[in-house]
């Protein structure tokens, strides 16, 4: 099973929008599902500015024992 599931809209304009679902069946604590949004974030800056549109990335119990490393890589696949 999938710990990220990522949806695109390419948009015709120059808008880039980036959007985050981690909720609680992620993690109890906020502490941890704030810590993933960040990793998040600092992973989709360079793709953000490739690119055009909107990304939604959703994440699952599974992505908050991934290193950043995985994280990466699991976007990456799933964006191109």
């Amino acid at each position: 099973m999938s710990n990220l599931v990522v949806k695109t809209k390419p948009k015709g304009s120059q808008a880039k929008r980036l959007f985050l679902a981690v909720g609680a069946a992620v993690s109890k604590k906020a502490v941890i599902r704030n810590r993933l949004k960040r990793r998040l974030r600092v992973i989709m800056r360079p793709i953000l500015k490739d690119k055009n549109g909107d990304f939604l990335v959703v994440a699952r119990p599974g992505a908050v024992n991934l290193t950043f490393t995985e994280l990466r890589k699991e976007i990456r696949e799933k964006i191109k």
